[in-house]
């Protein structure tokens, strides 16, 4: 393959100056290439294009932002086919895509076949006008198989993940979408047309219907997912079932083959503004697996099934617990119908599980996946939901090839090294190659291969810092930001106005209602950990100009901090 990729620590930026249409343009048949390292702005309509018939390229550590649409594949008429031919073997990852007028990743009218699209943030597109469904955070209209995996899709205009909008015939096989973050997008959350398998996603804060699948003759697998608190922000929000399966909308009865299973519905449908809702199973569906699911949205209806005969299609939350249910569906078995005590309800949303949920331990491990959103492991009385409570994370296996449009083995990130227990000063110069596994679930990433250069006459590879002034931070992947919140435990020190750090990180916890960010400081000693989960340190104010006497006083800071796993100083 041909390679067009940013030196490391640069970042090379098309700007299209507010004038040119297209930035990045991948001629009919363009195929073996990769693209990496970009940041294309001001551009009016598109800012990368694959015209057609282009395969096998990988696109990553890209940011991408405004026009129409930020990455467009195919084009032509909406319900025609493709001007120039599809788009196959692609992979998208490590990128984030943001501020399109309309549809951020847009693949219409397709077929976009062997999609992988990974590790992307895609964020505030379809902001401008009314929402609408053809604003969504990612849209292919046709086209499979298609893998959408720890991706985090939020405060889109549209839909967070619309796929097989255009497959009117069905059953499209080879859709997976897991391991995403859907969050306050304003119309829905995830869309599976066509069918496919969603698991271990949490899906918060949609505007309309969390989840809709099987407008299509499709099999639809729903299994450990977390859906709660939708339909809440009255700024966009309007009121309908949750989760909806072969809704009688482009044809009469959709039939649906629907397993679902060690999934959380719960708190969905603001309680003040027309009620909670439940969920909607069609008269074409055919639930051939319903269990170990957690309702608690709607007490006179969690369940609403069209296929049901002889009584009223919609099932109480008393009827799911005293068998009424299974006796009308022979489903049910382990459904818990019970509060499921989440870490922070609305607005600061947060689905980790607290100790003593009923959702602990309540799962079934027969279709459960191995591990949770965030990598840790699940046993054999997996948890129901996303999160698993308690667990420990797994250790990643690399699964490297040859071709870049398969999984990557690792991706390097170049950050300066410093040893903690080492007592010289190392190298200024040193740096390190951290390969860190292409999945998510390790909150403090460790190298697995560390060569500094000139090599230190300490141990190696014992702290990873990142230096502004000589990083590129977009290249650090979000989930790491997002557990080092979470997992991290910080000492701190500083000289000047390096305190402006923990004093803005302090204003925003404690005195914005609601707090923006969980914070909490100490004296040398970091706190112990709070709820919602804090992001922790311990600091000192009596620090020295002069080099020795400052690494001396941190010395003796991170002595006394046991807890400490990061030291960090401006």
């Amino acid at each position: 393959p041909i390679t067009f990729i940013a030196y490391p620590s640069e970042t090379p930026v098309l700007d299209g100056g507010g004038s040119v249409s297209e930035l990045l343009i991948l001629d009919q048949g363009t195929s073996y290439v990769r693209i990496s390292g970009f940041t294309l702005r001001n551009f009016t309509i598109w800012g990368m294009e694959l015209s057609g018939e282009n395969r096998h390229l990988q696109l990553d550590h890209l940011d991408i932002g405004g026009g129409e649409t930020s990455i467009r594949f195919t084009y032509g008429e909406t319900e025609g086919p493709p001007a120039e031919g599809p788009v196959e073997y692609i992979t998208l990852e490590d990128s984030t895509i943001h501020g399109s007028q309309y549809s951020a990743v847009d693949c219409t009218p397709g077929p976009c076949n062997n999609m992988v699209i990974r590790r992307v943030e895609i964020y505030n597109t379809g902001l401008v006008g009314e929402d609408s469904y053809g604003s969504d955070g990612l849209e292919f209209a046709r086209g499979y198989p298609v893998l959408v995996e720890d991706c985090y899709v939020h405060d889109n205009g549209g839909d967070g993940i619309d796929l097989n909008s255009r497959d009117r015939a069905g059953h499209a096989t080879g859709v997976v979408v897991r391991r995403n973050r859907v969050v306050r997008n304003h119309l829905n959350g995830i869309k599976l047309w066509a069918g496919g398998r969603m698991e271990n996603n949490v899906v918060w804060g949609q505007g309309n219907s969390a989840v809709w699948v099987g407008t299509f003759p499709s099999t639809v697998e729903v299994v450990n997912n977390t859906i709660a608190y939708n339909m809440w922000d009255l700024t966009y929000s309007e009121r309908n079932w949750v989760f909806v399966a072969g809704y009688p909308e482009e044809m009469a009865s959709p039939p649906v083959t629907l397993t679902l299973l060690n999934n959380i519905f719960a708190f969905n449908a603001d309680p003040t503004d027309g009620g909670p809702t439940g969920i909607y199973l069609g008269p074409g569906v055919n639930l051939v697996d319903e269990g170990h699911n957690l309702y608690y949205s709607r007490e006179d209806g969690e369940i609403t099934a069209e296929f049901v005969s002889g009584r009223d299609p919609d099932f109480t939350r008393a009827e799911i617990t005293d068998g009424t249910w299974t006796t009308f569906t022979g489903q049910g078995q382990g459904d818990v119908t019970i509060a499921p005590l989440f870490v922070s309800d609305w607005p600061g949303v947060d689905l980790h599980l607290q100790a003593g949920s009923p959702a602990v331990d309540a799962g079934s491990a027969d279709e459960a996946p191995a591990d949770d959103i965030e990598g840790r492991s699940r046993d054999a009385t997996p948890d129901i939901g996303a999160y698993e409570w308690g667990a420990t994370t797994a250790t990643p296996t690399p699964t490297g090839t040859t071709t870049p449009t398969t999984v990557p083995a690792s991706r390097r990130i170049y950050l300066p090294l410093i040893l903690k227990d080492y007592a010289p000063s190392p190298s200024p110069t040193a740096t390190a190659t951290a390969t860190v596994p292409a999945t998510t679930g390790t909150a403090t990433p460790t190298p697995t291969a560390v060569t500094p250069t000139p090599t230190p006459t300490g141990p190696a590879g014992q702290a990873i810092i990142v230096d502004h002034t000589a990083t590129d931070l977009s290249q650090i992947p979000a989930y790491w930001l997002e557990q080092a919140k979470q997992l991290t435990i910080w000492s701190y020190g500083s000289t000047s106005h390096g305190t402006q750090l923990w004093a803005g990180a302090d204003y925003l916890s404690e005195y914005v209602d609601p707090p923006t960010y969980n914070f909490a400081r100490a004296w040398r000693t970091p706190p112990s950990q709070g709820t919602p989960l804090r992001l922790r340190m311990g600091y000192d104010d009596e620090w020295s100009w002069d080099p020795d006497e400052f690494l001396a006083t941190a010395r003796d800071l991170l002595d006394g901090a046991s807890t400490a796993t990061a030291f960090m100083w401006s």
